[in-house]
């Protein structure tokens, strides 16, 4: 999804005499995408009032996603959306999605929902060594390196962070992405654990270094900005995962 082009969208109404469906084929979006949304008598409502209606359904929707992408010495890349799709209707809802995320972030959404603590460690039986961390993980990739060596690189890790339910619950899946590194195979998703003597987070499949790498590349982020995906970058990964050799 093109970040730059949901930013626009979103960020201002459209031009006198320019809908938002022409903003969209200049972009590339394609002719389908304008005739379609010219047809539709609700993308011939003002823009602000088309922002209530999706400030509503993005509060209905059962899971939302916020993509953070890290890099070292770069301000971090947020997008959050409902729907991956490539439509006027997906961008504009999008950018409702942001909003949402943005204020669950702070204090809570307009419905007062409000994201749920990090998973306690203390529901971890005595008796057993590890737990499943249902909702963590990490995505990967394993194979030759451009070197000819054998590795595993880390692509994203996954948070899925439910909210207090009033009704239906619902949930924000966090993917903080590591871009840049490279694929060295089809991605697979590597489980976390809780640990009942460490009560930290580990992940039995991975060798400990590169979980070590994803957190510093995190330090080196510029952050600036980005405060409230920092938090939360610290509340449930730095806080939880097990930093120690294995």
């Amino acid at each position: 999804m093109d970040t730059g082009r949901i930013a626009k969208a979103g960020a201002e109404d459209e031009p006198a005499g320019t809908t938002a469906s022409t903003l969209r084929v200049n972009n590339g979006t394609g002719e389908a995408d304008r005739r379609t949304a010219a047809r539709s008598p609700f993308f011939r409502l003002p823009r602000k009032l088309r922002d209530e209606i999706y400030d509503y359904v993005a509060l209905s929707a059962r899971t939302t996603y916020y993509d953070i992408a890290l890099e070292a010495n770069k301000q971090p890349q947020k997008i959050a959306y409902v729907n991956r799709g490539g439509s006027q209707f997906d961008a504009e809802l999008g950018d409702a999605a942001q909003r949402r995320v943005r204020s669950l972030l702070l204090t809570g959404d307009r419905s007062g929902r409000q994201l749920c603590d990090p998973e306690p460690c203390h529901h971890v039986p005595n008796q057993e060594k590890l737990v499943k961390a249902e909702h963590h993980w990490l995505e990967g990739s394993q194979g030759r390196r451009a070197d000819g060596s054998y590795g595993l690189n880390i692509h994203a890790f996954i948070l899925v962070v439910p909210l207090y339910a009033f009704h239906a619950p619902s949930s924000v899946v966090f993917t903080f992405r590591f871009p840049g590194k490279e694929e060295l195979g089809p991605r697979l998703r590597f489980d976390a654990y809780w640990g009942a003597i460490s009560g930290k987070i580990t992940f039995p499949d991975v060798d400990n270094s590169a979980v070590q790498e994803l957190l510093s590349i995190a330090q080196k982020v510029a952050w600036k900005g980005s405060i409230r995906e920092y938090m939360i970058w610290r509340r449930y990964v730095v806080n939880h995962v097990r930093k120690e050799a294995c």
